[in-house]
């Protein structure tokens, strides 16, 4: 037997329907309004749409927050009941579908939408649907949609209830070098503005920390987010291997660091993610001496020594008064994604005499899919010694080559003599 208050609630669901047109931003004429419960002849009604996006025919009722009240889903395939919600913005709504006949599927869609933005089947008890909405200003109000999965039919009770939210809880601590498993499904939370959902972990940073973040799923494309005291501090979608996320970054201050593995918008599965202490990179070692037509394939590691946060790689090049040179670096990205990795390539050249080249030229170019490229050209002033730097983005790390060719000498414009008559 239904409660008192449940019947009242129900009825002001009830009475609450004729607001529909408002809600969901549709104009009804008039005439529409008095046409209501008869056809004319000539005018045959479209097919109530229980696909999306959703008809304003096809919505039954508008649910208050509280609401515990019956439901029915026509029998065939294809049929729904379909509601109109606006949650709280300030609440933890959990809306549960209970049945002894059907197996029920709840879907959330914004108005127009055509994908859901969560869909559960059976996350309550037995075959029931259930959902958690975390506290959030919508901007519109939610189509919920209840299914029969077996295209059977039959009644059903939904509720829109408060529960404690889940943000109070301890979030779970990951140890350095131990892999963790989770799962992202329609009841993760969700980053705001983006709907994407995600799951977050914590560890305790050091200053001058530098950490590897990964996270891999077979489910989903996973991003990465770093946090401290809610900042975001570094973010990554594809810089590891195949789909993973990678994040490499050191840490400027001791901390509580938040990690959030984050799928794409109706994308949900299982995933691993795992933070080590990267090794301490080692002191600068002496430059690699290169000369005229120099060649070479290296990569810039954990073990390459760091300048603001950067991996770096040192070489020595010597010429004479008016040499010019050309140099060209190139990174390739190791995901295979296609993403150009930054790379620069710089030039110390200054000495207690002055500047050792001049006529420096630089370019950068990424005209070739996951490739970055630059180029410089100097000329040396006299005969010394200059120090070329290949240096990394901040989290990148991976395979390059640099070539250095001497370039011919400028040939002088030729003069013309007048001839003497």
């Amino acid at each position: 037997m239904m409660r008192t208050d449940h019947a009242r609630a129900l009825g002001a669901s009830v009475r609450a329907a004729a607001l529909l047109p408002i809600a969901l931003g549709l104009a009804w004429s008039a005439s529409a309004q008095e046409s209501v419960g008869s056809t004319p002849s000539s005018q045959m009604p479209e097919p109530i749409r229980f696909t999306p996006p959703f008809s304003q025919e096809a919505i039954k009722d508008i649910l208050e927050f509280g609401h515990v009240g019956p439901g029915m889903v026509d029998r065939g395939d294809g049929t729904a009941a379909v509601y109109l919600f606006t949650p709280p913005p300030d609440a933890t709504v959990q809306i549960d579908v209970r049945s002894r006949t059907i197996d029920s599927v709840v879907e959330i869609y914004e108005p127009g939408g055509t994908k859901p933005l969560m869909e559960d089947d059976d996350g309550g008890d037995f075959l029931d649907a259930r959902l958690v909405l975390a506290p959030r200003a919508y901007k519109t109000p939610l189509i919920i949609v209840v299914r029969d999965k077996k295209g059977l039919g039959g009644p059903f009770e939904i509720s829109t209830l408060q529960i404690e939210s889940t943000t109070t809880f301890d979030l779970p601590r990951l140890q350095f070098g131990t892999p963790t498993y989770g799962t992202i499904d329609s009841s993760s939370l969700r980053i705001e503005g983006l709907e994407q959902p995600y799951q977050i972990y914590t560890f305790l940073g050091k200053a001058k920390q530098r950490v590897v973040i990964d996270a891999h799923s077979d489910d989903f494309d996973p991003t990465l987010q770093l946090r401290l005291n809610n900042k975001l501090i570094g973010q990554d979608s594809d810089s590891g291997p195949g789909r993973d996320a990678r994040l490499i970054r050191y840490l400027k201050e001791d901390g509580d660091y938040s990690i959030l593995v984050a799928a794409r918008a109706g994308e949900f599965g299982a995933f691993r993610v795992q933070v080590d202490a990267a090794p301490t990179p080692q002191p600068e070692p002496a430059p690699t001496r290169i000369h005229p037509s120099y060649a070479t394939n290296d990569m810039l590691a954990f073990k390459n020594p760091v300048i603001n946060d950067r991996s770096y790689a040192l070489y020595k090049l010597t010429g004479s008064a008016e040499e010019t040179f050309q140099a060209t670096l190139e990174a390739r990205d190791p995901s295979g994604l296609g993403k150009a990795p930054a790379v620069s390539l710089g030039v110390g050249a200054i000495t207690p005499l002055g500047f050792l080249i001049s006529k420096i030229s630089s370019t950068s170019s990424t005209d070739q899919p996951g490739v970055g490229r630059t180029t410089i050209t100097f000329t040396f002033n006299r005969t010394g010694e200059l120090t070329l730097r290949v240096m990394g983005d901040l989290d990148w790390l991976g395979p390059y080559s640099l070539t250095v060719n001497e370039m011919p000498p400028t040939q002088p414009s030729p003069t013309t003599t007048e001839a003497k008559p």
